[in-house]
């Protein structure tokens, strides 16, 4: 549970500080290629979460018990979770 709150955490103040730095275009509405960036960010996290969730399965087999099982599974949603927002930073730097 903590991955999850430093997730959310750092989620919270990254907004924050960009919401203060330029307000104005905080408050625009996404266009055309943020959209795109999103959509292309999506598809290797997700396929990571897909995988990653496949293969937590199999932790149940090496008698790992129901809250190791729960920590693997969110383990993988926050690795998921990184790989989104790395790709996003990288799309973003290549200018998609």
């Amino acid at each position: 549970m903590l991955l999850v709150f430093v997730q959310g955490a750092i989620q919270l103040v990254a907004q924050l500080v960009m919401a203060i730095r330029s307000p104005r275009e905080a408050k625009t509405p996404a266009d055309e290629r943020e959209r795109l960036i999103e959509v292309k960010a999506i598809r290797p996290a997700y396929l990571l979460l897909f995988v990653g969730c496949a293969l937590t399965i199999g932790t149940m087999h090496m008698g790992l018990n129901v809250w190791q099982f729960a920590h693997c599974i969110l383990f993988v949603m926050w690795i998921a979770e990184l790989l989104r927002f790395g790709m996003r930073l990288y799309y973003y730097r290549r200018a998609v």
